[in-house]
């Protein structure tokens, strides 16, 4: 589990030491305050706030990796969909299949060149499906692997024909999926930041019937 979580930080390219660091001196300092506040004020209820914002803050620290990586798979996907277009009017201008990929490389990011030269690499050494196989399983979701066998598939008669107009057939169908589900999560974004105020309005709630608790329970224990 915790390699597992490792690599989900590097991956980002990210520090392990320092964001680890980031989380202690944060949650030592909530520590701090809480103990400082509760010798001061003498309220039980300042340990339960403390507890509640360590908590808090850790889960939302730590699921923040998850969210930038499923972010940067989403950026990955949306390059290879941007780079196939440019793929498709190499190939229409007479290039063959190999030409056209090994042109995507200066229109690349540093990761995706890296995996577009690997892919050359291995089609340069070897000639069957396998490179465009383990090219497409670097790419979250399904749909990466059709379309690199369709593309596999237009080796042979040089980018041109049935092969061609079926693979132009998928590409643009993958890709208008793909828009309109990057609509549809860009409006659940928007519609869950509406919900923000109520979790805030909730939680000063929460805070105000346990100070309320305690001060009421402080008077009976006076009188």
């Amino acid at each position: 589990m915790k390699n597992s979580f490792k690599n989900k930080i590097e991956l980002l390219s990210l520090s392990y030491v320092k964001e680890m660091t980031i989380l202690l001196i944060v949650d030592l300092l909530i520590i701090g305050i809480g103990v400082v506040a509760y010798l001061y004020l003498k309220e039980i209820v300042i340990v339960i706030i403390a507890v509640i914002l360590i908590a808090v803050f850790t889960y939302l620290y730590l699921y923040r990796y998850t969210l930038l990586l499923e972010q940067k798979e989403r950026e990955l996907m949306e390059e290879l969909i941007s780079l196939i277009s440019y793929f498709e009017l190499f190939l229409s201008n007479g290039n063959t299949v190999y030409s056209s990929l090994s042109m995507l490389t200066p229109y690349a990011s540093p990761q995706m060149d890296e995996h577009l030269n690997d892919l050359l690499k291995d089609i340069d050494n070897d000639k069957s499906v396998t490179p465009f196989i383990d090219f497409s399983k670097k790419f979250k979701g399904e749909v990466v692997e059709p379309l690199m066998l369709s593309i596999y598939q237009m080796i042979d008669n040089g980018g041109q024909g049935d092969n061609f107009l079926e693979f132009d057939t998928m590409f643009s169908s993958i890709s208008k999926e793909y828009k309109t589900s990057k609509i549809d999560r860009h409006k659940k974004k928007l519609e869950s930041l509406t919900n923000w105020p109520l979790f805030a309005s909730g939680f000063i709630t929460i805070s105000l019937s346990i100070s309320i608790i305690a001060v009421i329970g402080d008077y009976i224990n006076v009188i």
